[in-house]
């Protein structure tokens, strides 16, 4: 049961990064296999990592400078 909700929430996430938030491919099946793993308690970490660090890149690609990833 957790399996197939996880499996549905990932992909969800994917397509909703895809065509509402307007993510690359690879972010989104990034931030998907994140949502994922965050389905495990012990997952959730690596999901917000995940998440800050593709904001983090974003960030960057505008020449805005990051000193604490927390702050993002």
């Amino acid at each position: 049961m957790i399996t197939i909700i996880a499996g549905v929430l990932g992909l969800l996430f994917i397509l909703l990064g895809k065509f509402v938030v307007g993510y690359s491919i690879f972010e989104c099946m990034i931030f998907g296999i994140g949502i994922i793993v965050a389905n495990v308690p012990e997952g959730i970490l690596a999901c917000v990592t995940i998440s800050l660090a593709i904001t983090a890149k974003k960030l960057a690609s505008k020449n805005v400078l990051v000193k604490n990833l927390e702050s993002v």
